[in-house]
């Protein structure tokens, strides 16, 4: 892992509470031992959430488009649209807590924003085959990675995109999943590897000197299937047997620690 390798309907909202923390079948890995060291990110004047800590998005194996957002010791879903399957979208990701951009499977990319009561499209790109990985920072900003290992920042002026070149030689990473913003300066997110060890690195700074903290030898992320940023100190994962995991800074013990909040996610195709 490194940097310098030079058309949806809007259905009927319906509540779908998971529950308290599962109690269920154990994931292949354990996520609850401290994975670290974290980056000081109390210390960088970084204050900013993407959704607060406290929701994300979800497309199902049914084509449906859920809104979770934190309920006691887990998440309570509503459904806010259908027809999201695998033959109209590839991807979503989260911008805030009521938008979000989605890759569409003819390579479009559209802005979705919720009104409260519908969605707003708005079509801001078109012809992204290259895009293999995408994930949000903030309001305004999202990270890219081309099937080519290329690492881009995109930010919206308005429906433009303005591209920022982070680097080169990211073809072994999996999965990624942004963490913060709005500063401008600020990129923070979790990158999992192609490795069998499952390595995973929090890479945090500013452009041009982006730090890498890998989790360390307690981390295996390799049965992992989706993950999602929230905030700076908070993502969820779900691994293969479907159980659904939160992992948090611990500042105490300056790691990255999980707990099991939910089960039953096998049914789930995208998170953003």
């Amino acid at each position: 892992m490194r940097l310098t390798k030079v058309a949806a309907t809007v259905g009927v909202a319906v509540a779908m509470f998971l529950g308290a923390a599962a109690t269920g079948s154990a994931a292949q890995n354990d996520y609850s031992k401290p994975m670290g060291p974290a980056p000081a990110k109390q210390d960088s004047g970084f204050s900013a959430q993407r959704t607060n800590g406290h929701s994300f998005w979800e497309v199902n194996k049914q084509g449906q488009l859920v809104y979770w957002t934190r309920s006691g010791d887990s998440y309570s879903g509503q459904i806010r649209g259908s027809g999201w399957d695998e033959a109209h979208t590839l991807q979503i990701t989260a911008l805030n807590e009521n938008v979000f951009v989605e890759l569409k499977a003819d390579y479009r990319l559209s802005r979705w924003t919720w009104t409260g009561s519908g969605f707003i499209e708005e079509v801001v790109g078109t012809n992204w085959t290259p895009t293999r990985l995408l994930s949000g920072i903030d309001d305004n900003r999202f990270l890219e990675i081309k099937h080519d290992g290329q690492l881009v920042q995109w930010t919206f002026h308005g429906t433009t995109l303005a591209p920022y070149h982070l680097g080169v030689g990211w073809e072994a990473a999996r999965l990624i999943a942004g963490l913060g913003g709005p500063e401008d300066h600020i990129i923070d997110f979790i990158e999992v590897g192609t490795d069998e060890l499952g390595s995973v690195s929090n890479w945090f700074g500013v452009a041009g000197n982006l730090q890498e903290f890998p989790f360390g030898p307690n981390a295996n992320f390799s049965d992992v299937r989706l993950i999602v940023g929230t905030d700076s100190y908070h993502f969820l994962i779900v691994p293969d047997d479907g159980t659904l995991w939160e992992l948090a800074v611990d500042e105490a013990q300056n790691a990255w620690v999980g707990r099991q909040v939910g089960q039953g996610w096998d049914n789930s195709r995208l998170l953003g």
